[in-house]
Parts: structure tokens; C-alpha cells; sequence
């Protein structure tokens, strides 16, 4: 087992590419992202933080924070072909996750601190945005509500 692909979709810093536009290629030695709009971009163990598993409304997907100059530098990535677990097991198993943890570095450690505040900043935004939408569509109901209730009581 030398290469596994997949295709899948992907959120790169505020664009979302849907699937199956997205190609995710691991080896043992690099990461590999095939995505419209960025190209293909190589990640080497030394250019990758972390791999690791999120939840999401639907299913899990995998954030992959680097340090790498083309991209932001928080990635997320899911696949409907496999979940996103086995995507996960199997980048363990080829290899490519040792060779992330034999490459570590200061640059590394700096770049987890900042991807760590980026990352909580981002889900700030993300709350306050489902703040707002709850708010917009509680205020429709409400007045929607009201209509119908007022049309009921008082036909003309």
C-alpha cells in the first residue's frame, strides 16, 4: 500500500469545493490536495501540524492544519465515499502520521499556536453567524405566525 486516493470535498479557509472536485492523495512521505482554484499543492510531513477528526452537523471530517505558504492554513476535508475514520486509519496505516510526529519542529509548535487562535476566532464567527440566522428566522416565524393567527381571529 504505497498510495491511497480519494475523492471528496473540502473547505479551504472561506471556500468550500464541492464533491468530488477535491482529490486527497497520501504516501508515506507527502500529503497531496488536487482542489479548482488552488491547484495541486504538496504537503510534506514537515509542512503538515495535525491530522485529526471533527464533528460535524452530518458527519465527521478531517481538519488538516499546516504551515504551508499557497494555503490557509487550516484545511477541511470529507469524502461520501468512506468515512472520514477509515480516511483517518488509513493514513496511520501507510505511515504518512509518524513521519508528521519525526518532523516536528519549532515552526511546527508556532504554527499549532496560531492555527489554535485562528481556529477559535473562526468558530466565534461561526457562533455569532447561527446567532444572527436563528434570530432572523425566529423573527419571520414570529411575524408569519402572527398573520396567520390575526387572519384566523379577525376574517374580513
Amino acid at each position: 500500500m504505497n498510495n491511497i486516493v480519494f475523492a471528496g470535498a473540502a473547505k479551504i479557509g472561506f471556500t468550500k469545493v464541492g464533491y468530488p472536485l477535491v482529490t486527497l492523495k497520501v504516501s508515506k512521505d507527502q500529503l497531496e490536495i488536487d482542489a479548482p482554484f488552488y491547484g495541486n499543492v504538496v504537503f510534506l510531513p514537515k509542512d503538515i501540524v495535525s491530522i485529526e477528526l471533527i464533528p460535524a452537523l452530518f458527519r465527521k471530517s478531517i481538519k488538516i492544519t499546516h504551515i504551508h505558504k499557497d494555503m490557509p492554513s487550516i484545511l477541511i476535508y470529507w469524502s461520501l465515499e468512506e468515512s472520514s475514520e477509515s480516511i483517518v486509519r488509513k493514513i496511520k496505516e501507510i505511515g504518512l502520521m509518524e513521519q508528521i510526529e519525526h518532523a516536528a519542529t519549532d515552526d511546527n509548535r508556532k504554527a499549532r499556536e496560531r492555527a489554535f487562535h485562528e481556529n477559535r476566532s473562526f468558530k466565534k464567527r461561526g457562533r455569532i453567524s447561527k446567532i444572527i440566522l436563528l434570530l432572523i428566522f425566529g423573527t419571520w416565524f414570529v411575524a408569519s405566525l402572527s398573520i396567520i393567527l390575526y387572519k384566523w381571529l379577525f376574517p374580513s
